[in-house]
């Protein structure tokens, strides 16, 4: 399976946590719900893709903490709910793989995706999982640039 291969800057606003392998399912979970509390989706202006929502890994490493995010895709910063962040990923390729199924049944494409990605390129630590909510199923981006961060572009505040 190839990818399609896109190259996007992404602005994001949600909400972030410290997370471990073993608990990021846990923690991920709890992040949505409590957007679902909050109603952030709704609250959050300047959206570029209403109707989906980004569950975002960076710095992952199985044996170490790593940031896990929740959040949607925005034009710009300008109201940030005193819980979230706002993060900038930089322009970057991302290579697009389809998830499978629906939720909460969703097959990601680990097996194709290792057998595609280039063996000359470091191990990626960010993962981008994009949810379409209505048709409950998604994509999988992977940066094509290894150990790809964002950057911090505002903190509401109590996050």
């Amino acid at each position: 399976m190839n990818p399609e291969i896109i190259k996007t800057e992404l602005l994001l606003i949600g909400l972030e946590t410290t997370s471990r392998e073993g608990t990021v399912a846990d923690d991920v979970h709890a992040q949505g719900e409590l957007a679902g509390k909050l109603n952030l989706p709704a609250r959050i202006p300047n959206q570029t893709d209403t109707g989906t929502h980004l569950v975002v890994l960076w710095n992952f490493h199985p044996q170490n903490d790593f940031q896990a995010m929740t959040a949607v895709a925005v034009s710009a910063v300008a109201q940030l709910p005193a819980v979230c962040r706002a993060y900038r990923f930089p322009m970057s390729e991302f290579a697009v793989f389809p998830i499978a199924g629906h939720m909460p049944n969703l097959v990601e494409p680990w097996p194709e995706i290792q057998a595609w990605y280039p063996k000359d390129r470091d191990a990626n630590t960010t993962v981008i999982r994009k949810y379409y909510d209505a048709q409950r199923t998604g994509e999988l981006w992977l940066p094509l640039e290894p150990h790809l961060k964002p950057v911090l572009e505002a903190s509401g505040a109590d996050a």
